[in-house]
């Protein structure tokens, strides 16, 4: 199963959840390739959505989890995420001021460097709106 069809299937079941962690940075215009699918689920969907891309994954590992790091529970990341259109579809993500907290708050070397990138990107969207650069997700 590859991240496209995984997505699918979880949709396709009416399952909710979020794209956090690596894929949720390219969806918001990072350059670094991701091998792993991290998702967010409610509690009570966590079981459905395992249940659901039991099959083997293939290229893709797939983590679920019901909180993100530097953001919270499932509903904390809920009100601190939109949607994008992404795999053929209309899915979920964090947005960008989460995603940036997300990675610092792991404090890996690699996400803080995502994280440096993401802040750049914020600053260009910023920018774009005519704002000044507001780096609120620091």
């Amino acid at each position: 199963m590859n991240v496209i069809r995984a997505v699918k299937v979880l949709l396709d079941a009416g399952l909710d959840f979020i794209i956090v962690d690596d894929w949720a940075t390219v969806l918001h215009g990072s350059a670094h390739i991701p091998n792993e699918l991290h998702l967010c689920c409610a509690d009570d969907h966590l079981q459905r959505v395992k249940s659901s891309i039991s099959a083997p994954a293939g290229r893709v590992v797939i983590h679920l989890s019901t909180g993100v790091a530097g953001v919270g529970t499932y509903d904390d990341a809920l009100a601190n995420s939109l949607f994008v259109r992404a795999f053929d579809s209309k899915v979920r993500t964090l947005d960008l001021p989460a995603l940036i907290r997300s990675k610092r708050a792991t404090g890996s070397g690699r996400d803080l460097v995502i994280a440096m990138e993401l802040e750049a990107l914020l600053d260009v969207a910023d920018r774009v709106r005519g704002l000044t650069p507001s780096h609120t997700a620091r």
